[in-house]
């Protein structure tokens, strides 16, 4: 197994020596200490690989406004009552599971989980449990602000010495310690969860590295990884996420249907339905008033599997609500997506694919809160959608390695190889906020001219 750089630097080191490199036969890179800081030809090449990554958050798809959408039947006011926000909803109850620690080291050991990931998501044409007869009022939200871990810096958290819980689920279904012994384990270390406690085995607490000497967490989430690598070469990634939030450019929207009771702490479901509309429009002027609940949105067809018809959302899950949070089942597909991301790189855009994804957030009268977002992608697909966007020459050969260096889910499971290229998969996480929304009843195709995002 070769062994994963965990910094920009060796990564550095890692695209230099990849010109002469098979993707199936990479030798462990330079320690830290020893890599160059002078800036090559190679190094520039890895910035604009690195760059490509998350160029998502840079700009707006090309797609063109067809129709506007017409509002005339939405109503003004809320759903739900006019109430203050509730306070956050308690978290799932953690397993509190001894952790043996026969050698007394302070870092419990490794530990793989009791329980199965590959859980078959809700198809698109599978009856959901809303379709199934059961009634409930209806509740739409939309992400006011998407967050990547990491602290003031930009600097990425260490599995080994991190105090603060990651967004994101545990994906491969291990509990991996800051030293990854396994071949399934990819060489990446995983993090403990603050939103989330059912990710974690043990009992976690913030303020303490690694969530103290009884915590094992399992988080997957290599996105601040890959912020920190960008920013390294002069960009901004948190910066440009916040950006495309305040602009109106990246709303997601989410309905939740089915729901049996007032929105709240005290809110307990076992049965409703999830259907998450990636590309949402505003369908107001003024983009300072984003975050305000009640706001009106329209989807775009893009989310749709059949244009104008909002129950055919391409992405939707059977979920519970657990004391007011939401929770959808976990999935483990590997056949279908949960959840895209449309990657604009330069006039073209890519799409990347999103599997085991999972979403939860508090729901209260009128927020979405401590929101939790994650999920996986295939590294094939990362690197199909970087290298139309690369200037030509680029050997494929440092795109595979730069690339290769963000893999920790081992894809597909149990494969030897299932670490390396074209296998393994890079696991993504963000927090996020969020706000009560109405969403008009008439889809549209691209931003609507003179709104917020147009």
């Amino acid at each position: 197994m070769y062994a994963t750089p965990r910094s920009r630097r060796s990564r550095v080191a890692l695209v230099e020596g990849a010109f002469a490199l098979t993707p199936r036969n990479l030798p462990p890179p330079a320690p830290d200490d020893t890599v160059r800081a002078a800036m090559g030809p190679s190094f520039l090449r890895a910035a604009t690989v690195a760059a490509a990554l998350l160029a998502a958050c840079s700009s707006e798809p090309n797609r063109a406004a067809v129709n506007d959408a017409s509002t005339d039947d939405v109503p003004d006011d809320l759903a739900a009552p006019d109430v203050a926000d509730a306070p956050d909803a308690a978290a799932d109850v953690p397993r509190d599971v001894p952790v043996d620690r026969a050698d007394g080291a302070t870092t419990p050991p490794d530990a793989v989980a009791d329980v199965t990931v590959d859980v078959p998501r809700v198809g698109p044409d599978v009856p959901d449990f809303e379709d199934g007869g059961i009634a409930g009022p209806t509740y739409d939200f939309v992400f006011t602000g998407l967050t990547i871990d990491g602290d003031g810096s930009g600097a990425a958290p260490n599995p080994g010495s991190s105090t603060r819980g990651l967004a994101g689920f545990n994906l491969d279904g291990r509990f991996t310690g800051p030293t990854p012994a396994a071949d399934a384990e990819c060489n990446h270390g995983d993090f403990f969860s603050e939103l989330d406690p059912d990710q974690n085995m043990g009992t976690c607490a913030a303020g303490t590295a690694r969530g103290g000497s009884g915590c094992m967490g399992g988080v997957d989430n290599q996105l601040p990884e890959i912020a920190e690598t960008v920013d390294g070469f002069g960009g901004d990634v948190r910066g440009a996420v916040a950006e495309l939030s305040r602009n109106g450019q990246a709303s997601i929207l989410v309905r939740v249907s089915g729901v049996d009771g007032a929105l709240g702490p005290s809110l307990n479901d076992d049965q409703v339905t999830v259907r998450i509309y990636p590309v949402g429009r505003p369908l107001f002027d003024d983009c300072a008033q984003i975050g305000t609940p009640g706001l009106r949105y329209a989807v775009d067809d893009e989310s749709l599997l059949v244009a104008g018809d909002l129950a055919r959302a391409r992405f939707r899950f059977n979920a519970r609500i657990v004391a007011g949070r939401l929770v959808t089942l976990p999935t483990g597909s590997t056949a279908a997506p949960d959840f895209a991301l449309d990657l604009p790189l330069g006039t073209a855009v890519a799409t990347l694919n999103l599997f085991r994804t999972q979403l939860r957030f508090d729901l209260t009268a009128d927020r979405a809160l401590r929101g939790n977002l994650g999920g996986t992608t295939p590294m094939r697909d990362v690197v199909a959608a970087v290298i139309p966007a690369l200037p030509s020459g680029v050997s494929p050969a440092v795109v595979n390695a730069v690339i290769q260096s963000f893999v920790d889910t081992q894809d597909p499971a149990g494969d030897p190889l299932g670490c390396r290229y074209p296998n393994g998969s890079i696991s993504l996480g963000m927090g996020f906020t969020g706000a009560r929304a109405v969403i008009a009843p008439a889809s549209v195709r691209g931003p609507q001219p003179g709104r917020c995002g147009s």
